[in-house]
């Protein structure tokens, strides 16, 4: 678990990181700098969970030997399939922070506990900012605020 007390709101006993893979954690289905040693870090804390339609074929390999699930969505109803699997994580009573930068992120975001919307490389689609707590130009940023308590206090607090 991984605990953030957000001064002005509340204290949070976050439970899983549900991640999005291109252009979120990915470029061009290869992942990102830094990525990989901030998510061996959290996986210490959070289960983590690579969500995707897999658009290049290319996360399990990418993947491989990396401490988090994959889970590959069908491709032809990618916002609810998202949406759902976070649904079901809170209804089983577990506190959720999600990262993602695509329209297919959108409802994902809406519905995690935390949410981030990742500025890649790759862009941003600017509808899923209304369900997002946080943007940040990179998943590697992203995931350094995690690891950072006092910095995501800052940026969040009331």
């Amino acid at each position: 678990m991984l605990t953030r007390n957000i001064p002005g709101d509340k204290v949070y006993g976050f439970d899983y990181l549900v991640l999005d893979f291109n252009g979120t954690i990915a470029e061009d289905g290869l992942p990102c700098e830094g990525v990989k040693e901030c998510i061996e870090q959290l996986s210490g804390y959070l289960n983590i969970t690579v969500l995707t339609a897999d658009t290049f074929g290319s996360v399990e390999a990418a993947l491989d030997g990396w401490p988090v699930a994959v889970k590959i969505i069908d491709s032809t109803d990618q916002i609810e399939a998202k949406r759902n699997f976070v649904e079901t994580l809170q209804q089983a009573g577990a506190q959720v922070i999600a990262l993602g930068n695509g329209l297919n992120d959108k409802k994902m975001l809406a519905e995690a506990d935390l949410a981030l919307a990742v500025l890649g490389s790759e862009g941003l689609c600017t509808q899923i900012l209304d369900g997002a707590d946080l943007l940040v130009r990179s998943a590697t940023e992203g995931l350094e605020l995690l690891l950072n308590e006092k910095a995501l206090s800052a940026t969040l607090k009331s």
